[in-house]
């Protein structure tokens, strides 16, 4: 052992003896340093593989197999390389300083010096770009702690380049002995090899900062004469400069995220770094010349083709320089032509003169920005003095400027921001001036300036209306954040007052380091109102001077399966939202305040709810809290289907305070707690081609107060069966021109379910916490319902006073089973006949399946009648029908019987048709019984011409003999704006409106041409 030992440390003494000390290898070392006080001109690195690690404020990079390094006249090429640079001057000037390690068969070339060493330390720095790439696609992240390549860098880069001598302008070093001398090296303490310390200073969290990733290879150019005749070439070769005119065409493919550019030209001058002869022959050939050093200057109707991102780009020009190298241009008399998917014109942007500063920053003097049919010629145009666009990486951050951090890396992360800003900004309606603006900026996505839209209106409920919407962001001249939209209001409405609002919206992958997805929207709103409210029936009454609202609705996740929802909403009286926000009111979400917390697994889940009441004039539910679970689709034996949800909270059931009152009895004032448990099991089976699913439920409640303030316990449990059967049959032999049927497949299903259930109380004895109607739904209700005897003189005591009318009795009967306090004792057959036959349309061999006619049917049985259905067995017979006549026309039925004296009693019968060119019409018929309807509806759109279309619709009850609404648009499309005047009518108002909306063509365009919607057939000056 102690000679085994003895020869170890032998071994040892001699590698340490044959091992190179610090000061020789770096004495092997080949330095330069081209390092200029502004650079400018990017630097490329490329290799087989790259690897990337931060440490402290150094970014390196170890790079693997044919290394290439190139910038300007300087070009390095090894087997190995590591480079790395600070991030502290690429924040504070823009400029990358790169320390670069290369070795192992190093080739350098300077200018005309060729050098060929073992290992070469080189320091550039650009403002430019520092372009990446890999032969694997892909540069991975890990650590290089322990690297070897790495450590030996390091000891390369611990020296200092102070004491260098850097090449003067137009001359290069030496080529006969090292290009720099080195300076004494103390010696290292350590052994040989091993890895000092990257940074004795603490890493702190910085932005990572990466190199833009673009396409290595060089630019590949291809010539070719433009007007099928050769052209005239004159090369200088000691300009290295090549002249062409008589016409040319040059592609330009492997261009940075654009791939391929068309440039053609009359004349062009090259200039090229290579042979001017062997280039030219090059570029004439099928493979192109490769190359990334050289110019060209281009007179001429130039005109510059590119397709980026499903944009087409064209550029045209009198002259044109292009610097392939530094991506570097300058166009006079520039006029670029931006056509996008979604506009029916291009967007036109002119200039006197535009500069492409880099590949991140363009400029423009003298500016026009314009969308027309006539480009030759605008009406509508923005002029600016000066213009500008750039890229850049910024930090991502929340709404209150808190940076985002990288889970994996743990380092702040970056957003690319795109933005504009122009200087005397002026927009032109023909030769006049209409509006001016001293500076401005934003986001490239939102270019349409401060004004977004300016509407007059004129009707009897708000009288002459100036209602106008501008971009807050663009007024104050900031860059809104990402994802973000902030609008002010500013309207006048002469019978009325004046509306000052505003209205924010935001969204984004995540408000805090937890959360993944946000969305949200907050609005503000006044108005000094001193008119009368119009809402028909003879609504209105009294109301403050001062009106408004203010909301504020969030959405947020949080991954693994959490998400929060939340509203707040404040309204000054009953009347003010259905006045001033009337489709709101009708389809948009109830103006409650509450916080709602939900988890989401794949089987199981829960939430939180907590809502306060903050309407005096609503119904509502405030919850102190409610915690929900749920288990859903649990299987077990292979056979059962399980599933559950439990709910426990405390309620205050609050009714409205303000007439009409609420009108069912189980909406009344209690506080109480609520515990609920419903479980149900099924067990699906196979009978032949019949599927049975039997199933069976228990729901568990109590109640700490009932109505009648007392604690009480609920069972109701109940079982039954689902059943269904599908038949299918080929009519192969069907076949007509004339219905357009081209075989006929006939498809049915056959369904029922039966079920019986019992309930130890009944519904009634009750609160209602969980709300069957929304608020324009219960609020319509309690106004109609007391004077339903007045409008309806046959059936108006029932519609007012019959259970057949209850919400709550309508869900029993439907089988509603998500509301607890809606369940009692039910007897059923439901019973359904679905059916559709289907056939092929479209050209042999380009066929498709369509269904030519559906029809639908379903009815209820209650065995138990009396107590379930009113004394009668069958209720709810439905049927919905449709025919696709053809692809663009159709025609539609539905209805459903109720079958009492005063049941309900509802059918519909329309036609529709629409073509490509906007064409469409629509006539249809409903009958409602017994409130005594009879409604005929027709709607319409017709395109007279390129210019002229005209929209209408009507609908008028024949059995109340009155109208309902009335609208009537007429549009002119111009070259370059949109005139649309239209009038409307309200009988139930008694409101007449008179409409102008002028709009560029690439907003009408963008919302969709002409159209009826916000007109003013609500009586609401604003829509949502």
């Amino acid at each position: 052992m102690a000679g085994r030992s003895a020869i170890r440390w032998w071994l040892l003494a001699l590698a340490m003896a044959m091992w190179p000390s610090p000061r020789t290898a770096a004495q092997e070392v080949l330095r330069l340093d081209t390092r200029q006080p502004n650079p400018s001109k990017p630097i490329r690195l490329s290799a087989d593989s790259i690897v990337t690690s931060s440490t402290g404020d150094w970014q390196y990079f170890r790079m693997h197999g044919t290394v290439l390094i190139e910038q300007g006249i300087t070009r390095v090429r090894g087997q190995r390389a590591v480079v790395r640079y600070p991030r502290e001057p690429l924040r504070r000037e823009g400029m990358y300083q790169l320390e670069l390690y290369v070795e192992a068969e190093v080739q350098l070339e300077h200018a005309s010096m060729r050098r060929a060493v073992e290992r070469a330390f080189i320091a550039m720095s650009t403002k430019g770009e520092v372009d990446l790439s890999s032969k694997s696609n892909q540069i991975a992240e890990e650590s290089l702690k322990d690297d070897a390549l790495v450590a030996r860098a390091n000891e390369v880069f611990g020296l200092k380049l102070d004491s260098a001598v850097k090449p003067a302008a137009g001359q290069v070093p030496d080529g006969n002995g090292p290009m720099l001398p080195a300076p004494p090296v103390p010696s290292i303490d350590t052994i040989p090899g091993g890895l000092p310390n990257f940074s004795t200073v603490p890493p702190t969290q910085q932005p990572k900062l990466m190199p833009n990733p673009l396409p290595g290879p060089p630019r590949v150019l291809r010539l070719g004469p433009r007007y099928g005749r050769l052209f005239e070439i004159d090369t200088n070769l000691e300009q290295r400069a090549i002249v062409v005119s008589g016409g040319v065409i040059l592609h330009i493919s492997n261009v940075d995220r654009i791939g391929l550019i068309d440039i053609e030209a009359d004349n062009a001058v090259i200039w090229t770094k290579d042979n001017p002869q062997q280039f030219f022959q090059n570029m004439q050939s099928a493979s192109g010349e490769s190359s990334r050093e050289s110019e060209f200057f281009l007179s001429g109707n130039v005109v510059i083709r590119a397709l980026v991102n499903n944009e087409e780009r064209t550029l045209r020009a009198e002259q044109v320089y292009y610097d392939v190298n530094r991506n570097v241009a300058v166009a006079i008399a520039a006029h670029v032509e931006f056509r996008q998917r979604g506009f029916v014109e291009a967007l036109h942007f002119k200039a006197d003169e535009v500069f492409q500063i880099n590949a991140t920053e363009f400029k423009a003097v003298r500016a026009e920005v314009f969308s027309s049919r006539l480009p030759s010629d605008p009406g509508l145009r923005i002029v600016l003095a000066e213009a500008s666009l750039s890229q850049r990486r910024v930090p991502r951050t929340n709404l209150f400027g808190i940076r985002f951090i990288d889970r994996e890396t743990g380092e702040p992360q970056e957003v690319t921001e795109r933005t504009f800003r122009g200087e005397n900004v002026t927009v032109r309606l023909g030769p006049v001036p209409i509006f001016f603006l001293p500076y401005i900026q934003g986001r490239i996505t939102d270019p349409a300036g401060p004004l977004k839209s300016i509407n007059i209106r004129n009707d009897g409920i708000f009288g002459f209306q100036v209602l106008t919407e501008f971009d807050v962001h663009h007024l104050l001249g900031v860059i809104p954040p990402p994802g973000t939209n902030w609008s002010l209001t500013a309207d006048y409405l002469s019978r009325r007052g004046p509306v000052l609002g505003t209205f924010y919206e935001y969204r984004g992958a995540g408000l805090t380091n937890v959360s993944t997805r946000h969305a949200g929207a907050a609005r503000i709103l006044g108005i000094y109102d001193e008119g009368t409210d119009i809402l028909g029936g003879g609504r209105g009454g009294a109301h403050p001077t001062w009106r408004g609202r203010a909301s504020w609705r969030h959405d947020e996740e949080f991954g693994d399966g959490w998400r929060f929802q939340g509203q707040v909403s404040l309204l000054s009286d009953k009347n003010f939202f259905e006045q001033y926000f009337k489709p709101e009111f009708d389809l948009g979400q109830n103006q409650e305040t509450f916080g709602y917390l939900t988890l989401r697994r794949p089987v199981w889940g829960g939430s939180i709810l907590a809502e306060t009441k903050l309407r005096s004039w609503m119904t509502e539910v405030e919850w102190l809290p409610k915690a929900d679970g749920y288990l859903s689709g649990w299987t077990f034996f292979d056979r059962f289907t399980y599933n559950a949800h439990g709910s426990i909270g405390y309620a205050q059931s609050k009714p409205t305070t303000v007439p009409p009152p609420a009108l069912l009895p189980t909406e009344a004032a209690v506080n109480t707690g609520r515990f609920n448990l419903w479980q149900d099991i099924s067990m699906p089976l196979n009978a032949g081609p019949w599927k049975v699913v039997p199933f069976g439920v228990i729901d568990l409640s109590a109640y700490t107060a009932d109505l009648a303030g007392n604690y009480r316990g609920r069972f109701y449990g109940g079982g039954g069966i689902r059943a269904s059967l599908p038949l299918s049959r080929l009519y192969a032999e069907a076949y007509s021109d004339l219905f357009n049927v081209q075989g006929i497949y006939h498809k049915i299903q056959f369904s029922g379910t039966y079920y019986n259930a019992w309930s130890s109380i009944a519904h009634t004895a009750l609160p209602q916490l969980d709300r069957l109607n929304d608020d324009a739904t219960d609020q319509a209700l309690r106004d109609i319902t007391p004077l339903q005897p007045i409008l309806n003189p046959a059936n108006g005591v029932a519609l007012a006073t019959s259970p057949l009318f209850n919400p709550q009795r309508y869900a029993i009967r439907r089988l509603v089973d998500t509301r607890p306090d809606t369940l009692d004792s039910i007897h059923v057959f439901q019973l359904d006949l679905r059916q559709r036959w289907q056939t092929k349309r479209g050209f042999p061999g380009l066929q498709h399946t369509v269904d030519w006619l559906t029809l639908d049917l379903s009815a209820t049985l209650f065995p138990n009648a009396s107590r379930d259905n009113f004394g009668n067995a069958i209720g709810f017979i439905e049927y919905d029908a449709v025919w696709n006549v053809g692809d663009r026309t159709a025609v539609v039925s539905s209805g459903w019987v109720d079958p009492f004296d005063v049941g309900a009693r509802y059918f519909t019968f329309g036609s529709f048709l629409n073509r490509p060119d906007r064409t469409s019409f629509y006539l249809g018929y409903r009958h409602t019984d017994p409130i005594d309807s009879r409604l005929l509806s027709f709607a319409a759109s017709y395109v007279f011409s390129p210019k002229y279309s005209i929209a209408a619709a009507s609908s008028f009850d024949f059995g109340n003999n009155r109208g309902l609404s009335h609208a009537l648009t007429l549009t002119r499309s111009g070259t370059d704006l949109q005139l649309n005047l239209s009038v409307s009518y309200n009988p139930i108002q008694n409101n007449f409106g008179f409409n102008v909306e002028l709009l560029p063509n690439i907003a009408a365009a963008r919302r969709g041409g002409s159209s009826l919607a916000g007109q003013g057939l609500f009586g609401s000056p604003r829509g949502f």
